[in-house]
């Protein structure tokens, strides 16, 4: 086999040409085609980097209002639950309050019954025992007592201090005069002596005027004016019988 240049030169040119043409139909274009997708390839990474910090951050958004929103679950939890035991506690004090409120009335209720019971109590046995010393008393009266009794009403007004005289004297009425409530008949030393004690108090003469008051049981009973000195059986009974209520001067 022999070498021919111009063959040789021939091949060489068709190679270039062959190369010029490849270059300028085929290269090219796939060179553009795999730059294309090159940049397509770039811009979808870019994308989906974009896409993936998107979601990152979208995620991380959900995660922080998923955790917002347990906090202020938990939030509202804990205060429904407080809430729910002031508002027990609340309740446990009304009730307790009321049922101690009840308690003390019934308490009062029961000692004021329980008081009432037993003064009424005290009542009917001092008022049993009372008429049981007036009926006594009644069948027991005699001179003597009526004698003891009318001496003790002349000493007690006898002893009436100054003041106690200008009081009477004030209140005074000689219109009025004097009375002498009595059991029975009254003796006529007693008498003078109650007149003559009269007339010193008063300072002036005056008439005693005797009503009979078999009520009185023994003893008697003065009325001067505004006042009245009782020497009684029977005033010293229902001193007995209401000795909280105010009664006319014992005797």
């Amino acid at each position: 086999m022999t070498f021919n240049i111009w063959t040789f030169l021939f091949e060489v040119v068709n190679f270039l040409v062959l190369a010029y043409i490849l270059h300028r139909l085929l290269y090219r274009p796939l060179r553009d085609a795999v730059e294309r997708r090159h940049m397509a390839y770039e811009h979808a990474q870019a994308e989906a980097q974009e896409s993936r910090q998107k979601a990152d951050a979208l995620l991380l958004q959900l995660t922080t209002q998923l955790t917002e929103v347990d906090r202020v679950r938990q939030e509202t939890i804990r205060q429904a639950h407080e809430q729910a035991l002031a508002e027990r506690k609340k309740l446990l004090d009304e009730a307790s309050s009321t049922v101690q409120a009840r308690q003390e009335a019934a308490r009062t209720a029961l000692a004021r019954e329980r008081e009432e019971t037993l003064r009424a109590l005290h009542e009917e046995i001092v008022n049993q025992a009372v008429e049981l010393s007036r009926r006594l008393l009644q069948e027991a009266a005699d001179s003597t007592l009526e004698e003891q009794l009318a001496n003790r009403l002349a000493e007690t007004l006898e002893k009436l201090p100054e003041g106690d005289r200008q009081a009477v004297r004030r209140d005074w009425n000689p219109q009025s005069g004097a009375v002498l409530e009595a059991a029975g008949d009254v003796d006529g030393q007693a008498l003078e002596r109650l007149s003559t004690v009269v007339a010193a108090i008063v300072g002036e003469p005056t008439s005693v005027k005797i009503e009979l008051r078999t009520s009185l049981i023994a003893g008697l009973r003065l009325r001067l004016g505004g006042c009245v000195w009782d020497a009684s059986v029977d005033g010293q009974l229902k001193d007995l019988e209401l000795p909280s209520e105010r009664r006319p001067d014992r005797v």
